[in-house]
């Protein structure tokens, strides 16, 4: 678990890092991790539950306990005598009365006294990126957004195209704790210009009264509802800012939710945006100084957050309304689903729940004693009166939402111990089981070690054909940090075992269900982008919803199939997003088994007798294709297409024809109507495409 302690100067930090460095030094011994930050300013601690909240209880202690005073010392000269003799002054102080004293500007006093009042704002999540970055997320009223924007050297502003500076809240905000001179700069800078800045552009002034070293004023258009081009000009505004701290070789800067306001832009588009373009950033740039990124959003906007942890988009960070923190990839291994997700395991509702204790079953801290503290009493009790067969002692689940719990001794061999645990769940017909990520705690293995174990053992045991009744396997692990090491070791498989298919990121728990249709919010970024392609087209038709197909069996013999694509085409790029328009009767039939080649000729088979899609969603909508149902509704899929190589189709084809006549075996993937400009692709495999999204419309 994590825990920010915030603190009321940054002296404060600074005295008990240095005062009571024994006291860190001991609580790593214990697992925990103690970070101390002076610009926030606050100590971070991370660890297990059982340490860290005695952890918190020490230094909240010593923090009250510490006495703080600010002398100011107006006597000219002054400064240049104390800075002059900083070091002696600091000593002295320490030798005589066993305080520490900084000598600091008027600016600096300003904001620890804004920062006196921190616990009027919130750090709701802080991440440190594999290169370094570490991006923060605020909850915050305007009022002490002003006073967060004094802690970062860039703060970013939005201004209307109309160039009218402080209609904004937030710009009247600025306005005022800056002064004037703001407007006034941000005048010279449009001067400088010579021409009126366009909507995208980003302006810089100093940050005059503010503690930040400068401002950018981005000038944002009106929303268009994605009928224009506002939304790439807010990426270009995002990046552009990101790009300007790095060339005034600063470290931080801090962004409100823009163009959430008056502008219209849907608030979960813009806090996915921001991160999606941050990550993006610190992943595609070679940093020289930019260390820290903080998005400002208001207590309304949390519930919506979508936050990307990995670059490669592998996991997921959701906010909810509580605020706790699930982080999750799935892969599908041979006929077993496997989730690896951060959390709390006495949350799970698998059939089994997998506990860890010690050689003599009294372990009273880590994980075995949150879930035995959960599961209740009468599962203590029958526990104490339960032999251990093989290291094993099964009990029920008690007050749990799990049926049964497998308690384990801790052994090195971690491997084994998974599969017993899995052997036993096959033999007893269970279907689902959440493991801790065994070893990590109190035992002090290494993560990754933990992590190819346990992965080896699972591989090993989805792969055999003997499995029948195990369906789902979860790794629950308590500290996020650790969720890299075991994505790591699972793409180190993916890309030698065939039966191993990574899931896609954004994909909700399947709950045991065949086939899952996720309904998109209008405001997601997937419904964006789908909605976006078929409208290119397809202008005057009304969209009444567009559903993700979740589908694990076709999506992995989908992938199967690109796999093997990519590696007969030497990696080109062979994947397409086409339309495929469909009658209201073929929806089930496609959302569970794919496309069927078997219907060609249905429609018109002009160039082969295959699957047609379009590239434009307005060929597809036409009635011949999405034929309206008895309410005026009409269907189509924008679905993923293994292309390939492709060549001119003919009317009668049942295969691509052979790129060599010499070679019959070697063919072509697909075929065309015009191969300089296709319109039309068909393909003749039936896992060569996978349905993606369907979309409901009308006209």
């Amino acid at each position: 678990m994590e825990k920010v302690i915030p603190a009321k100067s940054l002296v404060a930090v600074q005295f008990v890092e240095k005062e009571k460095s024994s006291l860190y030094l001991e609580l790593r011994k214990k697992g925990v991790t103690v970070c101390f930050d002076t610009k926030t300013p606050c100590i971070s601690l991370s660890g297990s539950r059982a340490e860290v909240p005695k952890a918190v209880a020490t230094f909240e202690k010593i923090l009250s306990s510490l006495y703080l005073k600010s002398v100011p010392v107006n006597t000219p000269g002054a400064k240049e005598f104390f800075a002059e003799r900083e070091d002696s002054c600091v000593f002295e102080a320490k030798q005589k009365f066993s305080c520490l004293i900084r000598l600091e500007e008027e600016q600096q006093q300003q904001m620890d006294e804004k920062v006196v009042n921190k616990e009027k704002r919130k750090l709701r999540y802080k991440k440190v990126l594999p290169d370094g970055v570490v991006v923060a997320v605020y909850k915050a009223d305007l009022n002490i957004f002003v006073a967060i924007l004094l802690q970062t050297d860039v703060v970013v502003n939005s201004v209307g195209t109309d160039l009218n500076f402080g209609t904004g809240p937030l710009c009247k905000a600025l306005l005022a704790k800056a002064g004037p001179e703001l407007e006034a700069e941000f005048d010279k800078a449009i001067d400088r210009n010579n021409v009126l800045p366009d909507e995208g552009s980003v302006l810089c002034t100093t940050g005059c009264a503010l503690a930040c070293k400068y401002v950018l004023h981005a000038i944002v258009p009106l929303w268009d509802g994605l009928q224009g081009q506002t939304l790439k000009i807010l990426e270009g505004i995002i990046n552009s800012c990101l790009k300007k701290t790095e060339e005034l070789g600063l470290n931080s800067i801090a962004f409100p939710a823009i163009g959430t306001g008056g502008f219209g832009f849907p608030k979960t588009l813009v806090s996915e945006l921001m991160f999606d373009m941050v990550f993006k950033f610190s992943s595609n740039h070679t940093r020289k100084t930019l260390k820290e990124v903080h998005f400002i959003l208001s207590p309304r906007d949390l519930d919506n957050i979508q936050v990307i942890l990995l670059g490669n988009k592998a996991a997921y960070v959701t906010y909810c309304s509580s605020y706790s923190l699930t982080i999750y990839f799935s892969y599908i291994i041979g006929s077993i689903t496997l989730q690896v997700i951060s959390g709390d395991i006495t949350k799970e509702d698998t059939e089994v729940i997998v506990n860890i204790t010690n050689s003599t079953f009294n372990t009273t801290t880590g994980v075995f004693k949150a879930i035995m503290d959960a599961a209740g009493s009468e599962v203590e009790e029958e526990y104490a009166l339960s032999l251990s067969q093989n290291g094993m002692v099964i009990t029920q689940g008690g007050k749990l939402s799990c049926k049964k719990i497998m308690h384990l001794i801790s052994s090195n061999n971690v491997k084994s111990q998974v599969s017993l645990v899995l052997e036993k769940c096959e033999q007893r017909k269970y279907k689902s089981v959440s493991f801790p990520a065994i070893g990590t705690g109190q035992a002090g293995q290494c993560p990754a070690k933990v992590a190819d174990e346990m992965l080896d053992a699972i591989v090993e045991f989805a792969t055999k054909a003997s499995v029948q009744h195990l369906k789902k396997i979860k790794i629950v692990i308590f500290q996020a940090n650790m969720l890299r090491d075991f994505y790591e070791s699972m793409k180190k498989r993916e890309g030698s075992n065939s039966s191993i298919t990574e899931l896609p990121a954004q994909w909700e728990d399947m709950r045991d269900e065949r086939v899952k249709l996720v309904n998109l919010k209008p405001s997601s970024r997937e419904y964006v982008e789908v909605q976006n392609r078929f409208k290119k087209t397809c202008p005057n038709f009304v969209i009444e919803k567009i559903e993700r197909i979740q589908n694990p069996f076709l999506w992995q013999t989908y992938q199967i199939k690109k796999k093997s694509l990519c590696k007969k085409n030497k990696y080109q790029s062979n994947e397409k997003l086409l339309f495929h328009g469909t009658a209201a009767s073929s929806l089930s039939t496609i959302n569970y088994n794919g496309f069927n080649r078997g219907f060609a000729g249905k429609n018109a088979a002009v160039i082969g007798n295959g699957t047609y899609f379009a590239v434009d969603a307005s060929y597809s909508a036409q009635s011949t294709y999405s034929r309206p149902d008895m309410n005026g509704r009409r269907y189509m899929y924008l679905a993923r297409v293994l292309a390939g190589q492709y060549c001119t189709g003919s009317k009668g084809l049942i295969t691509p024809p052979p790129k060599d006549p010499a070679d019959p075996t070697d063919l072509y993937d697909s075929v065309v109507d015009d191969v300089d400009s296709p319109r039309m692709f068909v393909i003749f495999n039936d896992i060569q495409a996978y349905p993606e999204y369907l979309i409901t419309f009308r006209k």
